[in-house]
């Protein structure tokens, strides 16, 4: 465990724990909380409005062996940015001011062993980031009744799969083969000063990507030399939507 203070009103607090839960379990996990209370002071000793802000993330991980040649980890990452302003453009002054809320979350599974002479490994994973931005100061007279109010939003999130086989077939010759499947989806919302939608500056999206892969080494002169091929070929669809 780790706590922390320093100049503009910063607190830190971070943690780790780890190990066995038995003979064939084992975990980690990690948390984190930063705070920067006051703003910053600049160079010329002027106080720099809009710069404070709040991070919280954590991380699980969790494994076991299921045999003696098999094995399946699980990850969970977590962040939150909390109340992240930004101060905009220094000739702006204090006109034009935001403030954001970031949220990202990670996932995996991974399952790896061996199959004769094959190493396999298959992993899925799902990710997700969302912001939202807040309006707090504007050089518009007619903004200032709704400050702050929400003016953008957005979404990503991804999922995918992969599988790979590496396999020693000769004694000089190793061959890696696998196959990726990835989805993205982008959604984003913009909203007027009332709180009505109105026509993001980014369109909804959907990507799609496929792809497979090959490659063999040859191991040459007990392993001073060494000569790889391969190739790889993606199928990458992409899809705007009303």
């Amino acid at each position: 465990a780790r706590i922390g203070t320093g100049s503009f009103g910063v607190t830190e607090f971070v943690g780790r724990v780890g190990g066995s839960l038995s003979s064939r379990v084992d975990f980690d996990a990690t948390g984190s909380a930063f705070d920067q209370r006051d703003d910053y002071r600049m160079g010329n000793g002027e106080i720099r409005p809009a710069t404070r802000y709040k991070t919280y993330d954590g991380t699980l991980r969790l494994g076991a062996d299921l045999a003696r040649t098999w094995r399946i980890n699980g990850r969970v990452d977590v962040y939150r940015g909390r109340d992240i302003m930004t101060p905009g453009d220094l000739a702006s002054g204090v006109n034009s001011q935001g403030r954001k809320n970031l949220e990202r979350s990670t996932d995996d599974v991974r399952l790896t062993g061996r199959v004769g002479a094959h190493d396999v490994a298959f992993t899925g994973y799902a990710a997700k980031e969302s912001g939202h931005t807040f309006n707090v100061t504007s050089t518009n007279p007619l903004d200032v009744p709704f400050l702050p109010y929400l003016s953008f939003e957005s979404d990503l999130q991804w999922v995918g799969l992969q599988v790979k086989d590496s396999w020693n077939w000769s004694k000089w010759n190793s061959i890696v083969v696998g196959v990726d499947y990835e989805k993205v989806t982008s959604v984003s919302r913009s909203y007027t000063r009332t709180g009505n939608r109105s026509a993001p500056f980014s369109a909804d999206s959907h990507k799609r990507t496929a792809g497979v892969y090959v490659e063999d080494t040859l191991k040459l002169a007990n392993g001073r030399t060494v000569v790889a091929i391969g190739g790889r070929l993606d199928r990458i669809s992409s899809e705007t939507v009303d």
